[in-house]
């Protein structure tokens, strides 16, 4: 038996530390936007603003990263360049202090109504963890073994899921072009079967394409389709007229809770606290009630929801939601 003595003086420090409501000011802005006590005001984008923003700018650095990773490792597991992508975020947000407020080892996050404050990198995996896992159960559930994800960026949840669950075929579409080389060439050079190309919600072609020759396949969206409005793209309606549908469709999404006479759900604080930051960074409102009026039309069945599972921009939380095409 060991002699050490267990010191009374040193305190617990779990990895999640719970934050009050009235306290979290300190590391968000956001809940003083929310209530209206900053002015905060964004401009509606195009599409040009955006690809300018993303493709010419993040995903080129994370571009130009990769290039600069494989110089110096060339023999590196792909995990050491998610670690240096995890590293450039961070250096981002320590940059942008000022705006963020939250530095990267006490950065708040969500967990259903309640508040946390935890280091970034580990909230990221945690996060990572809960997309793989769910993909697994659901590829498992519906005996398939392919994975389609539209919205992919870089494709890190797409290589993610590979070494996961080892799906035989996996496809990832994004708009912007730098991401879509970047996806290819991680998994060219890990020869992982993988392929990467571009995608546009507002485009059902595309949608098409990203399917094509695929029957045993699940199709997923990891925050994508919150930057689009569901009802004006169509894209529900697209991926259950599809000539091959897919098995199920996961989204990993952020949701505009609000009060519907039909569903039944109610709202709470929290539900307000999210709708309002999704109204004020013009960012997807109708997802789950598009999926509710298209599922009453008899296009589709709504399987499972999981609300406010993990966020890591915590008025901005990931919800799982699984439904088939009929």
């Amino acid at each position: 038996m060991s002699n050490k003595v267990l010191r009374a003086d040193i305190a617990a420090q779990p990895a999640l530390q719970p934050i009050p409501l009235h306290a979290i000011n300190s590391v968000s802005p956001w809940i003083e936007r929310i209530v209206g006590l900053e002015k905060f005001e964004k401009t509606v984008r195009d599409k040009n603003v955006i690809l300018q923003e993303y493709n010419d700018g993040h995903y080129k650095d994370l571009l130009n990263l990769w290039e600069g990773f494989v110089a110096k490792s060339p023999n590196a597991p792909l995990q050491l360049f998610f670690n240096e992508y995890d590293r450039y975020h961070s250096k981002m947000i320590e940059e942008r202090k000022h705006i963020y407020r939250s530095s990267t080892e006490n950065y708040l996050f969500s967990i259903g109504d309640e508040f946390y404050t935890c280091d970034l990198n580990l909230g990221t995996m945690m996060f990572r963890n809960i997309v793989t896992r769910t993909v697994d159960d659901v590829l498992r559930a519906h005996n398939v073994s392919s994975v389609v994800e539209l919205g992919c960026g870089i494709g890190i949840n797409v290589l993610s899921i590979y070494h996961h669950s080892a799906p035989a075929v996996l496809r990832g579409g994004d708009i912007c072009s730098n991401a879509v080389e970047l996806g290819n060439r991680m998994a060219q050079k890990h020869s992982i079967p993988a392929t990467f190309s571009i995608f546009d919600y507002e485009s059902k072609e595309s949608l098409r394409q990203m399917t094509d020759g695929l029957d045993n396949y699940i199709l997923i969206t990891v925050h994508s389709i919150e930057q689009i409005q569901v009802e004006e793209s169509k894209i529900i309606e697209n991926i259950c007229s599809l000539p091959n549908p897919p098995k199920a469709v996961v989204h990993f999404e952020p949701i505009a809770w609000t009060v519907n006479e039909n569903s039944g759900v109610s709202v709470n604080m929290m539900d307000k606290f999210c709708q309002r930051y999704a109204e004020l960074n013009k960012y997807n409102m109708d997802l789950f009630t598009t999926l509710e009026r298209l599922e009453q039309e008899n296009a589709l069945v709504i399987k499972d929801v999981r609300k406010r599972v993990w966020g890591i921009s915590p008025f901005n939380p990931t919800n799982i939601i699984v439904w088939q095409p009929r």
